[in-house]
């Protein structure tokens, strides 16, 4: 992020009161919990339950920490209705939803190792195994 200069926010951990209220009519506010709140409703008609909002973080988490690719997302079980194309919409709304980047902390992981992936030579083979240059 710093090499290409790309501005970004996280968007879990605490969140201000003032920011626990979206403006009536606009976006939710940037926060992980609050956006899938939004999509949620956008996508089922319904409000989502505690229990719907912490099977759907659970398996965001899932499909990004084990890098399963978005078109595999669907085959994997989640107890939520609509849940792989919620996670889809989600991230889409945080490559476009704001003036900058917004990652949550599972893209910690996923962000590198994409960045490793389309950089040649940034992964040498030794003897010791594989290293990172």
């Amino acid at each position: 992020m710093r090499r290409t200069r790309t501005p970004y926010r996280l968007i879990e951990g605490e969140l201000r009161q003032e920011e626990l209220q979206p403006e009536e009519g606009g976006p939710p506010p940037l926060h992980k919990k609050m956006i899938l709140r939004h999509l949620f409703a956008k996508m089922t008609g319904a409000s989502i339950t505690d229990d719907q909002m912490d099977a759907l973080t659970t398996y965001i988490s899932l499909i990004k920490n084990k890098l399963i690719p978005r078109e595999d997302w669907h085959a994997v079980r989640c107890d939520v209705k609509e849940a792989s194309a919620i996670a889809r919409e989600y991230e889409l709304f945080k490559q476009s939803g704001a003036d900058r980047l917004l990652l949550d902390y599972d893209d910690m992981l996923t962000m590198p190792m994409m960045s490793w992936s389309r950089t040649p030579g940034c992964w040498r083979n030794t003897s010791a195994g594989t290293t990172i240059s």
